[in-house]
C-alpha cells in the first residue's frame, strides 16, 4: 500500500483530501503544519500533498527541508494562481502543483501521474549505495552516466542527488544528444500531460535545477544547452578533427577536451574509443596522446604516392 502524507492546515480541506484518497487505498499521513510533517516524513512516504500558505513555516520552506534528504515527489497546493507563484513552488523543488479551489477528479490523477513516475524511479534503491552494479545499463556522455536500469546519476564519478523529474528530463535529453528538444515535446513527454503556455516556466525551472547538479558552472552550461528560440539540448563533448600527413602516411586526428576532473580514459568513453577500437581493427596505425586539458587520438594509413 503506497502512503500519502497530506500538509494542510485547513481541516476541512485535509478532511475532505484524506477521504478521498484512503477510498482509493492509499494509507494516509496527516500533519496540520509543516514542523509535524517533518516529523512524520519517512522513506516509506510516496507522495507529499502539500500546502503552501500555512502559519509558522511555510510549504515552500518545508519542501526546502524535505529536499535536503528526499526525493518524495512534491504536489503543492496552492491559493494563489499567478506563474510566479507556481514557479517559487518548483523552484524550491515541487514536482507539481495544483491551485485552489480544485477538482477532486483532478487531484487524483495527479496524485496517480505523480506515484507511476515515482514507482519506477524507487528502483534506484536496487543499487548499491555509490557505484553501479557490473551488469547495470548504462548511458554516459559528457561526464555524465546514468544507470537505465536503477535511474541513477553519475557527474564526473560522483553520484547527483536528481529528483525523479530531473532525472527523467535528463535522460529524455542523452538518449538523443545534440537533438534540439521544444519545451512541449520535453513537457509532455516528462509530465504525460497536454501542454499549455505555462508549462514554459515549469520546465525551465527544473532545467535550472537540473544545471546546478550537472554544471561545472550552472550560468554558463556547456551539457545541457539552451538553442534560443527552439528548445534544449544535450551537447555531446566537442570533438575536431583535422588531416594528418606524416612519415609517408596519411590519416585523421580527432581532438576533444578533456573536462575538469576527468581523466584520460573518461574522455575516451564519449566517444573516441569506439574510433580506435574500429580502427585496430582495419589495421591502421593508432596513437593516442593528451596535452594539457586535449586529449587526442591520430589514426594513420599507409600511402602510395
Amino acid at each position: 500500500m503506497q502512503t500519502i502524507m497530506i500538509v494542510e492546515d485547513d481541516p476541512d480541506i485535509r478532511d475532505g483530501v484524506r477521504i478521498l484518497l484512503s477510498g482509493e487505498g492509499y494509507r494516509i499521513l496527516e500533519a496540520e503544519n509543516g514542523s509535524r510533517a517533518l516529523s512524520l516524513l519517512t522513506p516509506e512516504v510516496d507522495l507529499v500533498i502539500l500546502d503552501i500558505m500555512m502559519p509558522g513555516m511555510s510549504g515552500l520552506r518545508v519542501c526546502e527541508e524535505i529536499r535536503k534528504t528526499s526525493t518524495v515527489p512534491i504536489l503543492f497546493l496552492t491559493a494563489k494562481s499567478q506563474e510566479s507563484d507556481k514557479l517559487l513552488g518548483l523552484t524550491a523543488g515541487g514536482d507539481d502543483y495544483l491551485a485552489k479551489p480544485f477538482s477532486f477528479a483532478e487531484l487524483s490523477a495527479r496524485v496517480k501521474a505523480l506515484l507511476r513516475r515515482y514507482c519506477v524511479y524507487q528502483g534506484k534503491d536496487q543499487a548499491e549505495p555509490h557505484h553501479p552494479r557490473p551488469d547495470a545499463q548504462m548511458l554516459e556522455l559528457h561526464g555524465v552516466r546514468i544507470a537505465l536500469d536503477c535511474n541513477r546519476v553519475w557527474v564526473d564519478e560522483q553520484e547527483a542527488d536528481l529528483t525523479e523529474t530531473e532525472y527523467k528530463i535528463l535522460k529524455l535529453l542523452m538518449q538523443s544528444p545534440q537533438r534540439i528538444f521544444p519545451v512541449q515535446v520535453i513537457y509532455e513527454t516528462v509530465w504525460g500531460e497536454p501542454y499549455f503556455y505555462v508549462s514554459n516556466g515549469t520546465v525551465m525551472v527544473h532545467i535550472r535545477n537540473l544545471r546546478m547538479k550537472v554544471e561545472h558552472n550552472p550560468q554558463n552550461p556547456q551539457r545541457i544547452c539552451t538553442v534560443w528560440g527552439k528548445g534544449y539540448r544535450f551537447a555531446a563533448q566537442d570533438i575536431s578533427v583535422r588531416f594528418v600527413k606524416e612519415n609517408g602516411k596519411a590519416g585523421l586526428a580527432f581532438e576533444n577536451a578533456v573536462l575538469p576532473g576527468q581523466h584520460r580514459t573518461d574522455s575516451t568513453k564519449v566517444g573516441l574509443t569506439s574510433i580506435e577500437t574500429m580502427m585496430e581493427k582495419m589495421h591502421a596505425e593508432c596513437r593516442t596522446e593528451q596535452s594539457g586539458d586535449r586529449f587526442c587520438i591520430t589514426l594513420l594509413f599507409p600511402i602510395t604516392i
